[in-house]
């Protein structure tokens, strides 16, 4: 309820509309912005600049996703995997992943690109994204969050 609410009062101060055409202009050409509000509505209460840094950071991350026709792209690795939307998450994710590929994080990365809920494995209390199921109630009754989407406070 918190983020329906937060939403209708950006929508009635045309901020969210601002905000869906800031990040249409500036997300990369292959970057499907509706597969990201699928993944997780929140991410409209963003910054524009915090979540096109993330999609770039998470395109070098997984350098083979997109790019080619049916390889699929960071916008459906999130979709499939809404925790992926933190950058940080999924780049400790793949360095905890690499133990199991002879420490070899461009092995872990692949990995995840094939099949992105394996980072679920390696959320924990410790490791925990700012997206996905329950993040919001993190957020909310933490009041802090280490991740990096943080403008919403």
């Amino acid at each position: 309820v918190p983020l329906i609410l937060r939403l209708c009062e950006d929508v009635l101060n045309q901020s969210l509309s601002q905000k869906i055409v800031e990040l249409r202009t500036r997300l990369p050409s292959d970057v499907d912005l509706t597969m990201l509000v699928e993944a997780d509505p929140q991410i409209l209460l963003e910054a524009p600049e915090r979540v096109v840094e993330n999609m770039l950071q998470l395109k070098a991350l997984f350098p083979m996703a997109g790019g080619e026709p049916d390889v699929p792209g960071v916008d459906r690795m999130c979709r499939c995997t809404p925790q992926l939307l933190d950058a940080k998450f999924a780049k400790q994710a793949v360095n905890q992943l690499a133990a199991a590929y002879g420490n070899d994080a461009s092995k872990a990365a692949l990995a995840v690109h094939c099949n992105p809920r394996i980072v679920l494995q390696v959320e924990s209390g410790a490791l925990r994204s700012d997206f996905g199921p329950g993040a919001w109630r993190r957020r909310t009754s933490s009041g802090e969050s280490d991740a990096m989407y943080s403008s919403h406070r």
